[in-house]
């Protein structure tokens, strides 16, 4: 990973003086080359030295090198069952973890807060706006306090205080709404939240923040300059700005907006913006150079290299635990780069070569699961099972094995089939008894599911996933509401950071018409989970129930536009119709 982040630092300080040297161009170029720069760091360097060595007439055999990001601070890490991180290794790759949390709840923090309307905008706003070009945007007239701007991210509004129509003139308003709908229409919001995701994993490199605020001032100068491009006279539109500021202090946080970012040197460059030079292809030039040395150079080290002689790698020995565990590092560094089949076959050969040896052939099981090879899995696990004794531990999780298998296969049936006989053989065990429940529940089989819970509660009473599956299905099939809600209840007390567990909660409130208390779950549920339709389709259906059709609304257009099932976006369509919306 070191070489990739020297190699993102030299391309990020070049393209920062690339930059530099177009201040006399426009700012879009200036942010474009930018963001190449931050999202070179995003683009693991191994991959682009493996395509160019894949160009080569040899390919050198080496040892696959991991580009996960785990790599960054920890170097590599043992995945066998045996293998241990060190522990000084250990902190360095939680405290790399903590870092990427805190930068990105700071920015969840500006970004998922609610702004909702306070009225509908007024005959003047619209007609403004759609002159300005806001066909096919939604202007939403909020609250006095807030800054203009564009909200949100994949489909983006524009946000106009109340009463700021009031104190600007026409034109003022229309430059105002500009500045906004150019935010929207070049994607900012979507960039920056890009550009913020890679900001949130490199934290600890300097480069990457000053990036990223580097961006942010042209992001603004860019919307300024496509403001004045379509004649807006720059008096009206610095008088719309200040205007504004008088009206907010800064701003709320968390959208682009006309009032943020560096507002003197921007008022400054308003005034004296040449709007007459002509497109700048020195900064075409500069920006498709740049972009080709991201890829040419790693490229052309990997082909150079795989010119080399291929060494002559050391047999490994079958009973040689550090050569085993080399072993299954190697397959988990194919497995992250997408290389599946060379993964599988390793394992084949080295299962081929020692066959006595149950880990390497559960190992290979294991992997042929995980890529989606379930006929594989399956073939190999039979094997192991056929050399073991039938009524032995080891015997039933092969069958848990199989039955997850063919679960995710899609064969419910031989799926039940080996959940029974692992239950059978592990009577206690609550993985395999609450995978045969799933597997019954997913069959359609409510009454035998049901049956399985209630065994998994009488061994373990506290189990929060039978606990909430259970009362889901007590709820939906005609069960003992009260019972159902008591073990919702029991099961957010066990799991209380479980969505899943809240939404089951608010679920049967619902079912019993209690709207208040399922309102408060479900809140609670969308707060921790704010791009599930589903949550936001049950908090419109609580609100619905209470009577408030307008919070209804918006939560269930909202669900609409975080991709719900085609079943349930049906059902949010009939309701909006329902409730007059």
């Amino acid at each position: 990973m070191m070489p990739h982040l020297l190699a993102c630092t030299v391309f990020g300080l070049a393209a920062s003086a690339a930059a530099l040297a177009l201040r006399a161009q426009r700012a879009a170029w200036r942010h474009a080359i930018l963001l190449a720069a931050l999202l070179r760091f995003a683009l693991p360097t191994e991959w682009l030295t493996r395509a160019g060595a894949a160009m080569a007439p040899v390919v050198r055999i080496a040892r696959p090198v991991s580009e996960d990001l785990g790599w960054l601070l920890t170097g590599s890490r043992l995945t066998s069952a045996g293998g241990v991180m060190p522990s000084r290794a250990n902190l360095q790759w939680w405290c790399w973890i903590a870092g990427i949390m805190v930068v990105l709840a700071a920015s969840a923090c500006r970004s998922f807060v609610r702004i909702p309307a306070v009225r509908m905008p007024d005959a003047l706003e619209m007609e403004v706006f759609q002159r300005a070009g806001g066909a096919g945007v939604e202007l939403r007239i909020v609250a006095a306090g807030l800054a203009p701007g564009a909200w949100g991210w994949w489909k983006p509004r524009v946000i106009l205080p109340d009463g700021l129509s009031a104190t600007l003139t026409v034109a003022e308003l229309e430059a105002v709404l500009l500045h906004e709908l150019a935010h929207v229409r070049r994607r900012d919001n979507l960039i920056a939240a890009v550009a913020r995701a890679v900001v949130a994993v490199f934290w600890f490199h300097p480069l990457v923040w000053w990036l990223d605020r580097r961006m942010l001032a042209e992001r603004e100068t860019a919307c300024d300059e496509m403001v004045l491009v379509l004649g807006t006279r720059a008096e009206d539109y610095i008088a719309g700005i200040w205007k504004v500021c008088r009206m907010s202090f800064e701003g709320a946080a968390g959208y682009a907006g006309v009032t943020g970012s560096n507002l003197a040197n921007r008022m400054e460059h308003i005034m004296t913006m040449n709007l007459s030079r002509r497109g700048s292809k020195i900064a075409r030039g500069l920006l498709c150079a740049l972009i080709m040395c991201v890829a040419l150079v790693p490229m052309a080290g990997g082909y150079l290299r795989a010119q080399q002689t291929p060494p002559q790698e050391k047999p490994r020995q079958a009973d040689d635990p550090a050569s085993v565990r080399e072993l299954m590092e190697q397959v988990e560094s194919l497995v992250n780069q997408g290389q599946t089949d060379r993964a599988i076959e390793t394992l084949q050969l080295e299962s081929a070569k020692n066959p006595s040896r149950m880990d390497l052939k559960l190992a290979l099981g294991n992997t042929a699961v995980r890529t989606g090879r379930y006929d594989l899995a399956i073939a190999t696990f039979h094997g192991v099972l056929a050399g073991l004794d039938k009524d032995s531990p080891k015997t039933g999780d092969l069958y848990l094995r199989l039955g997850e298998t063919y679960r995710r296969k899609g064969d419910a049936d031989a799926a039940l089939a080996n959940l029974r006989r692992a239950t059978e053989v592990m009577p206690d065990n609550p993985v395999a008894m609450t995978t045969l429940a799933l597997v019954l529940e997913s069959a359609g089989k409510t009454t035998d599911a049901i049956r399985e819970y209630r065994a998994i509660l009488e061994r373990t009473a506290d189990n929060g996933p039978a606990l909430n599956n259970l009362a889901y299905l007590l709820s939906q099939n005609g069960g003992d509401l009260d019972e159902a809600l008591a073990l919702a209840q029991r099961a957010h007390d066990v799991l209380p950071q479980s969505e899943e567990v809240t939404d089951t909660l608010g679920w049967i409130y619902l079912k019993k018409n209690l709207p208040d208390q399922a309102i408060a779950a479900f809140n609670q549920a969308v707060q921790s989970k704010p791009a599930s339709a589903s949550f936001r389709y049950h908090l419109g259906m609580a609100l619905a129930q209470k009577g408030d059709t307008f919070a209804a609304a918006q939560q269930l257009k909202a669900a609409l536009e975080r991709n719900p099932s085609p079943e349930d976006a049906e059902k949010i369509r009939r309701l909006l119709e329902r409730i007059g919306h």
